[in-house]
């Protein structure tokens, strides 16, 4: 039988499948705007939240950090098929960083004791965010020729990045308290009313 932890491990890899499909398919149907700002914050995924969630709790490291990643991989072919470009949404040339930014925040996970204050684990997730901003952002400008390879062009890759770290921080702090909290309340003892005899 599944621990409490892997079910829910389990349950957000398929919200996350489910959230980031959506997502494109309503950007397919011109619903939202895939590239603005604005329709960039319906994207709020948790597969970060997902990622650190499994480092931390998941005993088993290869499931904590292989579903996730079977997740991200999922959704990326699906969204591929959706958008009609595998090349651009399924297959890019950074992913090979994206996939280090996610063992990056898995294994800040696994630093988080069993009992970490609310503090710590605030504090874990801001850095395993912050973690993966830099180390994608820095990918993308090394692989791409969207900016140019020199200093500015790095600040320019992380200032235009921004808009995805708040929407990555957004999602943390909204997936990560229901994971977490939904693992305290998992775990939580039941206790039954005393009755009077």
């Amino acid at each position: 039988m599944l621990s409490s932890r892997t079910r829910i491990l389990l349950a957000a890899c398929a919200w996350a499948v489910l959230v980031r499909v959506a997502y494109f398919v309503a950007a397919r149907l011109e619903l939202v705007d895939v590239m603005s700002i604005w329709g960039s914050i319906w994207a709020v995924a948790p597969l970060g939240a997902t990622v650190l969630f499994g480092g931390a709790r998941v005993s088993n490291r290869w499931l904590a950090l292989g579903l996730p990643l079977v997740t991200l991989l999922l959704t990326n072919l699906a969204i591929g098929l959706v958008m009609g470009n595998f090349e651009f949404y399924s297959f890019y040339r950074d992913q090979g960083l994206v996939v280090l930014g996610y063992v990056l925040m898995a294994a800040l996970g696994a630093t988080l004791p069993e009992r970490a204050s609310l503090e710590r684990l605030a504090t874990t997730a801001i850095a395993a965010e912050l973690v993966f901003f830099l180390v994608t952002n820095f990918g993308f400008w090394a692989v791409t020729d969207t900016y140019p390879h020199n200093a500015g062009g790095l600040w320019t890759s992380y200032v235009m990045g921004l808009p995805f770290l708040v929407r990555g921080m957004l999602g943390m702090a909204f997936y990560g308290t229901v994971l977490f909290g939904a693992q305290a309340l998992a775990e939580r003892p039941l206790r039954l009313p005393a009755t009077n005899a």
